[in-house]
C-alpha cells in the first residue's frame, strides 16, 4: 500500500449503466477509462455472460439498450467519434450492433444529438429525444452562408434566445432550442457506410415546449413522456404525463401532472392499463420533497399515490455521492411481469436499496441487503433477475446480479471486478460512522482517518459540507476524500437537515434558511468529531465544500473565526445576482418568500453570504468554472474580489470551458490541477 497522488484518478475507471438482457443471460455495461495523453476518456461497452462470468468488448460507445429479442444492442456515439458527420458535431449519434459482434450500423446524424432512446416492442423502431429549433424542425443548419460577408463569417457565434431557460449546465446555451420525441426505423438492413442514405426521422411532438423520458406502451402504439405544454413552461417545475401517438404527429393527450418529477424513469403495467412513475405535488416545496410512487390509469388520467406512508425519497438521491461514478444508470421504477408489484430504489440514511412495492397494501420489502448503495438497475422480461450497479466503501461501483424469484432480500453476485485490483495497491481509509444530536435532531456523520497515523501525533480536520440541498451523503468510495486522508488530513461530512433519506421535515427544515439549521449542524458534526477522536488537532481545522456546500463555506468564513483554511468550490454568494445568472435560478422564487428579488429583496440578501463577508478572516482558495451555468463564475469572483477588498488571503482558480460538473466529469487533467490546489492550499494554511 502507498499514498495516494491526485494522478491515481487516472489509473480508476468507471463502471455504470447495466442493461440486463430480455432473457436474462446477459448484462451490457459501460467502462470508462481515462486517456491521460490525450486528455479526454474512453467509453466502451461490454457484454457479461451470467452463466460464465466472461466479459468480452462489444463496441465503443455508451447507453446501451438491447432489443426487444435480445439479438441487437443500440448505443450512443459521442460526437468526437463521428466528427465527420455533417451536422452531427452537436450531440452523440445513435448506432446499431448485433450483439454477436461485428459492423456498427448508423441510425442518425441530426445536429440536435440524441439521448433517452428506447426500443418499440416490435423491434423495428426506436423512440428518442433530439434538440429542435422550432423554426426549422429536423433540419440541419444552414451551410450556404456567404462566409466572403464578414457580417455573416463573424457572427456565426451569435445567440439569440427568446425563452426563460434558454441555457443549461452541462448542455450549454440552448438558445431557442426545445427537446422533442423523435422515431426512426430500424428493421431495413443498412450498413450504415459513407455515402449510404440514413433512415428517415419524424418528429411526434414539436411546438415551444420540451419533452423527455419516452417509454413505449406493451402494444407499441402509444409512448408515454413527460413535459408541460403550457404557455407558461418555462417559469414552473410542474410537469405532465402525457401519452403519444406512435403513428404520426398529434397534440399529445394529458394524463396528470405532478408539481416535481426528478426522476423520468417509468413504466408500464404489462396489460398497458396503468403507468407508474414518481414525483410529488406539492408546489411549496420544490425539489425538497421526497419523490414519491404514483399509478395512474391511462383511461382515465386518474391518479393514486402508493408511497404516501413512506416518508422517504424514492430514486438514487446519492447520486452525487462519488467522484469516480459516471452516469450510473437507470433508477427509475419497473414493473414486475406477472406480478402486483413495482420495484423502485428507496434512499434512507444513507443507504439506496433495491425495494418491492405491493400493489395489494403490503409494506414493502426491501431486496437488497443493508449496507449496499445501488445506483441504478434493470430486470429481464420475466421479472426473475435484477442487474444493478453497487457501490461501496472500498468500491467506486461494480455489476451485481440479484436474483428476484425469492421475493425477500437476497445475497448479490459481483459480475465485475472493475479497480479492484488498482485500488489494492492504494492506501484507504474506510469512512467511520457516527451519530450527532443537533437542535434535538439525530443526524448521521461519517470520519474517514489518515491511513498511516503515527502514536501521539495529531492530524488536522477538513470538514466536507456537501452539495445540494436535497442529495444524501454515504460511506460510498470518494477519491477525494481519500486523497486527503492519505496526505495526512482527517475528512469529515454528514447529512445535515437539507438532505434526502430522513423524511420530508428533515429537508425541509432549511427551505427559506439557508445557513441556519444545516449550518448548526454542520458545526455540531465537526465539535463531535474532535470530541470522539484524540488525534484530531483542534488549532487546525478547515473547511471545504462545492456548489451548496460552497455557499456552506461562504456563510462560515462570515460567521465564524474557527477555520483556519477554506475552499469554496463552484458557489453561491449573492442570492440576488444569481436569480437572474443561474440556469434554475427563477425557479427558486419558493425560497425567497414566493417572489423575485425586486419584490421580495430582503428574503434573497438575507440568505446571501455576500452580506455577511465583512467579517471573513479566513484563508480561502475560491474554485470555479467558466462555463458553470449552474452556480456561475461570477459567484466565485463576487467572493473572490470581497475577499481582496477586504484583505484576507485568497486565491482564485478559475477554469475555462468547465461546467458545475468539474470534479466529477471534467477534462482529466484539470480535475488533477484542481485536486493539486486543494493539497497546496491546505499545505500552506493547515
Amino acid at each position: 500500500m502507498r499514498p495516494l497522488t491526485s494522478r491515481d484518478l487516472f489509473s480508476l475507471e468507471t463502471v455504470d449503466d447495466p442493461q440486463l438482457s430480455p432473457d436474462g443471460e446477459w448484462v451490457a455495461w459501460v467502462r470508462t477509462r481515462t486517456l491521460a495523453d490525450e486528455n479526454r476518456y474512453q467509453s466502451t461497452i461490454f457484454l457479461t455472460e451470467i452463466a460464465s462470468g466472461e466479459s468480452r468488448r462489444l463496441a465503443e460507445g455508451v447507453h446501451p439498450r438491447w432489443s426487444p429479442d435480445g439479438r441487437t444492442v443500440a448505443y450512443l456515439v459521442r460526437p468526437s467519434r463521428r466528427a465527420s458527420i455533417p451536422g452531427a458535431e452537436g450531440g452523440s449519434q445513435l448506432e446499431l450492433i448485433a450483439a454477436a459482434g461485428g459492423v456498427p450500423r448508423r441510425l442518425t446524424a441530426l445536429s440536435g444529438g440524441v439521448a433517452e432512446h428506447a426500443w418499440a416492442p416490435s423491434g423495428d423502431r426506436i423512440a428518442f429525444t433530439t434538440l429542435v429549433d422550432p423554426d426549422r424542425g429536423l433540419e440541419s443548419p444552414p451551410t450556404d452562408v456567404d462566409d466572403t460577408d464578414p457580417y455573416h463569417r463573424f457572427n456565426r457565434d451569435v445567440i439569440i434566445a427568446r425563452r426563460l431557460k434558454w441555457k443549461m449546465d452541462g448542455q450549454g446555451y440552448l438558445g431557442d432550442l426545445r427537446r422533442q420525441v423523435a422515431l426512426v426505423p430500424c428493421g431495413v438492413e443498412r450498413t450504415g457506410g459513407e455515402g449510404e442514405e440514413l433512415p428517415p426521422v419524424t418528429l411526434l411532438t414539436d411546438g415551444p415546449s420540451d419533452f423527455s423520458g419516452p417509454v413505449w406502451s406493451p402494444r407499441g402504439d402509444v409512448l408515454a413522456a413527460v413535459g408541460n405544454v403550457n404557455p407558461d413552461e418555462d417559469r414552473v417545475r410542474r410537469r405532465y404525463l402525457y401519452l403519444l401517438d406512435a403513428s404520426r404527429a398529434r397534440v399529445p393527450r394529458e394524463l396528470m401532472g405532478l408539481e416535481d418529477i426528478r426522476h423520468d424513469g417509468m413504466t408500464w403495467s404489462p396489460d398497458g392499463a396503468q403507468i407508474a412513475l414518481t414525483g410529488h405535488d406539492n408546489p411549496d416545496i420544490g425539489h425538497y420533497g421526497n419523490q414519491r410512487l404514483w399509478l395512474v390509469e391511462v383511461a382515465s388520467g386518474v391518479s393514486t399515490c402508493l408511497s404516501g406512508a413512506l416518508d422517504r425519497t424514492l430514486g438514487n438521491a446519492a447520486s452525487s455521492s462519488t467522484d469516480v461514478g459516471g452516469y450510473g444508470g437507470e433508477s427509475g421504477v419497473r414493473w414486475l411481469s406477472g406480478e402486483d408489484a413495482l420495484l423502485a430504489l428507496v434512499s434512507d440514511r444513507g443507504e439506496v436499496r433495491l425495494t418491492r412495492f405491493s400493489l395489494r397494501g403490503k409494506d414493502p420489502v426491501a431486496l437488497t441487503p443493508e449496507g449496499a448503495l445501488v445506483a441504478s438497475f434493470t430486470i429481464d422480461q420475466k421479472g426473475a433477475r435484477a442487474a444493478l450497479l453497487v457501490r461501496g466503501p472500498s468500491d467506486p461501483g461494480n455489476i451485481h446480479l440479484l436474483e428476484l424469484s425469492d421475493g425477500g432480500s437476497a445475497a448479490l453476485i459481483r459480475l465485475t471486478d472493475v479497480n479492484l485490483s488498482a485500488l489494492a495497491t492504494l492506501d484507504f481509509s474506510p469512512p467511520v460512522a457516527f451519530r450527532v444530536e443537533s437542535d434535538g435532531t439525530e443526524i448521521d456523520a461519517w470520519l474517514i482517518a489518515p491511513p498511516e497515523r503515527r502514536p501521539g501525533e495529531t492530524y488536522p480536520s477538513v470538514l466536507y459540507t456537501g452539495g445540494g440541498p436535497g442529495g444524501m451523503r454515504t460511506d460510498a468510495y470518494m477519491f477525494e476524500f481519500q486523497l486527503l486522508a492519505s496526505q495526512g488530513y482527517a475528512v469529515v461530512y454528514g447529512n445535515v437537515r437539507g438532505c434526502q433519506g430522513y423524511g420530508e421535515a428533515f429537508c425541509t427544515a432549511i427551505l427559506g434558511d439557508w445557513g441556519g439549521a444545516d449550518y448548526r449542524d454542520n458545526l455540531r458534526i465537526l465539535e463531535a468529531a474532535h470530541a470522539r477522536y484524540a488525534f484530531l488537532d483542534p488549532s487546525r481545522q478547515a473547511i471545504a465544500g462545492g456548489s451548496y456546500g460552497g455557499y456552506l463555506v461562504n456563510w462560515a468564513i462570515g460567521h465564524t473565526k474557527r477555520f483556519r483554511a477554506a475552499i469554496s468550490d463552484r458557489s453561491v454568494t449573492n442570492r440576488v445576482a444569481s436569480f437572474g445568472s443561474s440556469d434554475i435560478g427563477h425557479l427558486r422564487e419558493f425560497e425567497f418568500g414566493g417572489g423575485p428579488p425586486w419584490r421580495t429583496t430582503k428574503d434573497y440578501l438575507r440568505q446571501s453570504p455576500l452580506q455577511y463577508i465583512a467579517a471573513a478572516e479566513t484563508p480561502t482558495l475560491v474554485v470555479h468554472s467558466a462555463q458553470d451555468l449552474r452556480c456561475p463564475v461570477e459567484q466565485g469572483e463576487q467572493l473572490y474580489l470581497a475577499l481582496k477588498r477586504l484583505g484576507v488571503p485568497a486565491e482564485l482558480v478559475r477554469f475555462p470551458n468547465e461546467s458545475h460538473g468539474l470534479s466529477r466529469g471534467g477534462r482529466p487533467w484539470h480535475r488533477v490541477f484542481r485536486l493539486e490546489r486543494y493539497l497546496d492550499w491546505f499545505s500552506r494554511w493547515l
